[in-house]
């Protein structure tokens, strides 16, 4: 170590180091949280990576910080390693972290679309590898008056950020799309959640960018803790009233709407409050013939059907929610059952038209029971009232089957 650094400097990098240590704290709080979640999801595994290597590379940047300040004294290729291993880890960071947002929509990835994106990053770490020998990307300079190694950015170093950040980048535009279109359409707890990954990979993605113009404080390795820290929390806050896996309103967040809708109907003359109980017909045929990977996603395309049909009948006020397992439920406000019945025909014919167009193997098909609101009830005799026509239309799903 060189103890001739004068005390400017010297607090200056401390003070790093502080918050270096603060940052991890954070991460290591989340991993630990992901990791002995109640709550047990793929994207919780991906939050718990994206911690475990962000602290990796904020304990790499900060040894860096002490090496370009002179006060580690060490060779060239050490510290050409160093910078090595952290782009490495950065990468790999931003290939956990859009797994862990898209998994967190409900986007469900199979093997082969992991493997296709990573095929841009598996890129990007061949560059870093080519780096060590060409510098293109980057360089280690030596300062003979601290006797010191400095980091700088070659010609094409935005070549090696392209990707990673590109694809963060363009989840944040398709993403700030999506918002706008559903948002026009139908206004449900899960588009704030939309706009909230957006903001956050922008914010990520831009710290890192200007990361080196904004010496001696380690804004990204601040923005990517805290990033990862109050999206934790959000998603936590997001279970109370949220399903984790379709993103649709849950049953406790049903039963608060529910009661507010029936205290408005008393309200509104000429107006009835209807309760749609929807069920996936042999559901448990996709989970065991296909894997319950496939089922979960047979769940979120019911639920995206029901999100982009509802969507249509805005002037009837529509709730969806996910009542539990493939059990649905939508409440919503009509002078009697013709736009309910229409609901129903256009959810099922838009999911027959989906599996016809994406030639699944499977098919997807609900049945429907239905029931407006009657002074004499309460929530459970509501419920229950809908979910007996279900049942009834159920065993006639059923009979039709076995005839055929």
């Amino acid at each position: 170590m060189n103890f001739g650094v004068d005390n400017y400097r010297l607090n200056f990098i401390k003070l790093y180091t502080v918050i270096s240590i603060l940052c991890i704290a954070l991460f290591a709080f989340v991993a630990l949280r992901e990791r002995y979640s109640s709550v047990y999801t793929r994207g919780r595994t991906y939050g718990k990576y994206v911690s475990i290597l962000g602290s990796g590379m904020i304990v790499l940047n900060t040894i860096w910080k002490w090496i370009d300040a002179g006060i580690i004294i060490c060779s060239e290729r050490a510290a050409l390693i160093v910078n090595f291993v952290y782009f490495i880890f950065d990468i790999m960071i931003y290939y956990n972290l859009t797994l862990y947002y898209d998994y967190s929509c409900g986007q469900i990835y199979s093997k082969k679309k992991k493997l296709l994106l990573f095929i841009p990053f598996g890129f990007t770490l061949f560059l870093e590898v080519l780096n060590l020998k060409y510098r293109f990307l980057y360089n280690i300079v030596y300062d003979s008056t601290i006797h010191a190694y400095h980091y700088e950015r070659g010609e094409l170093f935005l070549l090696g950020s392209l990707f990673p950040y590109g694809i963060m980048i363009g989840n944040v535009i398709m993403r700030f799309y999506s918002y706008i279109k559903n948002n026009m359409s139908t206004r449900e707890k899960n588009e704030y959640h939309v706009i909230y990954i957006m903001f956050l990979s922008a914010a990520i993605s831009i710290s890192a960018l200007i990361n080196t113009q904004l010496d001696p404080i380690p804004v990204y390795s601040i923005v990517l803790a805290l990033g990862v820290y109050m999206y934790y929390f959000h998603e936590v806050e997001s279970q109370v009233s949220l399903d984790s896996l379709t993103k649709l309103s849950n049953k406790r967040e049903m039963y608060f709407v529910m009661g507010r809708q029936i205290e408005n109907i008393k309200n509104i003359s000429g107006k009835k409050l209807w309760l749609i109980m929807i069920d996936a017909n042999d559901f448990k045929a996709i989970n065991d013939g296909f894997g319950h990977d496939i089922g979960d996603k047979a769940l979120i395309e019911i639920a995206d059907a029901m999100r982009k049909i509802a969507g249509m009948y805005r002037e009837y006020r529509c709730f969806i929610f996910r009542f539990g397992g493939d059990e649905f439920g939508i409440i919503m406000v009509a002078e009697d059952e013709e736009p309910v019945n229409n609901l129903i025909t256009q959810i099922n014919n838009y999911l027959e038209a989906y599996t016809k167009n994406e030639k699944i193997e499977y098919k997807i098909s609900l049945s429907f029971g239905y029931c407006f609101y009657e002074s004499w009830m309460d929530k459970s005799d509501f419920i229950k009232k809908a979910d007996n026509m279900l049942y009834e239309n159920k065993k006639k799903y059923h009979l039709l089957n076995q005839k055929n």
